[in-house]
């Protein structure tokens, strides 16, 4: 969902004739599940993705094709013809688009969920307490436990206790990451592209890197809107929220979709 410039030796034209896997949208009666396709000139028995919601209304089950996330063709040749013309008038819910509910929830709601429910849901994960040096134990997470300062933070600082522990859970593999387990980074804070571990942001605690995240990076920094990177309080997706300058994975936000949904 966004348009801009790209360098002009970094893209490969693929004639649509040559295309053999697209990336894709399932649809079922329980959920929607965007499918992910690297290299569209093979054939896949299977994809990379994420369940990132309930059903969508609109959407009958199926498969679908999307370039922005919010209207759904069945054909990708109707699509290439929209997308060429600027315009959604042939795609099935022209008059309804779909906006993920995770993704587009403001950083600064409150969830309903307690200390308690985040931290049986890391044990239903299938994680034990990690208390060994700075080493991760097979089977153990650095978010175990760590409830009462996600919902903590949430109090304080008015930070949603389930999108942070779902961005954690993404960033950091599950609490198993080397930056969690070495650096008590729980979020990939200064994790830059060109140097993530060594530029990373180390913490005493992993607690306080909650509290560091809730603080300086979302109530003082990304939601915030006289901070310099602040283009809405949701995760969102290239086009507003920290999606914009918080990832460069354009699919980011729908990773913590994926999390918050589960």
């Amino acid at each position: 969902n966004f348009t801009g410039w790209i360098l002009d030796t970094t893209y490969e034209i693929v004639p649509l004739t040559w295309v053999k896997s697209s990336s894709s949208y399932t649809v079922t009666n329980e959920n929607i599940k965007h499918n992910y396709v690297n290299k569209i000139q093979e054939y896949y028995s299977g994809s990379r993705g994420s369940i990132i919601g309930p059903k969508p209304e609109m959407l009958a089950v199926g498969t679908y094709y999307s370039f922005d996330g919010h209207y759904f063709y069945t054909d990708i040749k109707t699509l290439i013809k929209d997308y060429k013309n600027n315009t959604y008038n042939n795609s099935i819910n022209k008059n309804n688009p779909y906006y993920n509910y995770y993704m587009y929830l403001s950083n600064h709601s409150k969830t309903t969920y307690s200390s308690v429910n985040i931290d049986e849901y890391t044990k239903a994960l299938g994680y034990s307490m990690n208390v060994y040096g700075n080493k991760a134990k097979s089977g153990s997470s650095r978010l175990y436990g760590m409830g009462t300062f996600f919902y903590n933070t949430q109090q304080k600082y008015g930070v949603n206790a389930v999108l942070s522990y779902s961005l954690s859970r993404n960033e950091t593999g599950n609490g198993t990451s080397n930056l969690a387990v070495n650096k008590n980074n729980g979020f990939g804070l200064n994790a830059v592209d060109s140097n993530p571990y060594g530029s990373a942001s180390q913490y005493v605690t992993y607690a306080h890197s909650i509290l560091g995240y809730a603080s300086d990076w979302i109530t003082y920094g990304y939601a915030h809107p006289r901070d310099w990177r602040y283009f809405g309080p949701q995760f969102g997706d290239k086009w507003i929220g920290m999606n914009v300058k918080y990832a460069s994975d354009t699919y980011w936000s729908e990773k913590m979709a994926s999390h918050y949904y589960a």
